[in-house]
């Protein structure tokens, strides 16, 4: 059978909640250029030696009240859904679980792929909305990768999937685990972006007219 993978793809999480790991992690997260897309000179000063510096002790504390016996519950999640998609793809699909940062490493998956490469391979961000700072980034550094292989494997990377139906469904299935009658509001978050990359992609939309709240808003 002709080798197929499919690798699944989340941010990253550092390897323990100690201020050693959580410095070593916001820095190769921060110094991402899609994720603060500042000139390299200012980007650089600005992560190395006032963010990160600064940062890596008080998220050392939060990761601390997250942390589980098992470990991060990113990863912890990640590799039950890595299993479940093994099971229910019944060897159609060699499946791996990869983050952007941290471990394991997208970057050492997709190396260790030239060792026998595969036909193809599936790059699945867990993004269900496209974004230079999550999405983007993997694209990079996929297309950095597996084009310096001798042998370029068929390539697929899933771009986005918030009107697919059945993201839909899972939505809706998990809502309905719930009393919906007893609540005032139903609130989906989502992580945020500045303003400018919004625009970089969506130049067309006006982003910074204040919304009821009064702050700025934007519906893509």
């Amino acid at each position: 059978m002709t080798r197929k993978v499919l690798i699944i793809v989340n941010t990253g999480t550092p390897d323990s909640s100690s201020v050693k790991d959580v410095r070593r992690y916001l820095s190769e997260f921060l110094n991402d250029r899609h994720v603060i897309d500042l000139p390299w000179l200012i980007r650089k000063f600005l992560v190395n030696i006032i963010i990160v510096p600064f940062r890596a002790q008080r998220s050392s504390r939060k990761y601390s009240r997250l942390w589980t016996e098992e470990g991060s519950p990113l990863l912890i999640n990640l590799e039950k859904l890595v299993s479940k998609l093994r099971l229910r793809l019944n060897g159609k699909f060699e499946v791996i679980g990869a983050m952007r940062y941290g471990s394991p490493s997208l970057k050492k998956v997709l190396k260790d792929l030239s060792v026998d490469p595969p036909a193809s391979v599936i790059v699945f961000p867990l993004y269900t909305q496209y974004a230079s700072s999550t999405t983007g980034s993997v694209n990079e550094l996929t297309i950095s990768v597996l084009g310096g292989f001798e042998a370029n494997p068929e390539l697929k990377i899933v771009k986005q999937f918030y009107d697919h139906p059945l993201y839909l469904e899972s939505v809706v299935w998990q809502v309905r685990k719930f009393d919906l009658s007893a609540c005032d509001h139903i609130l989906f978050s989502y992580h945020g972006l500045p303003m400018r990359q919004i625009q970089k992609i969506h130049p067309e939309k006006d982003c910074a007219s204040p919304a009821i709240s009064g702050k700025a808003s934007c519906r893509l």
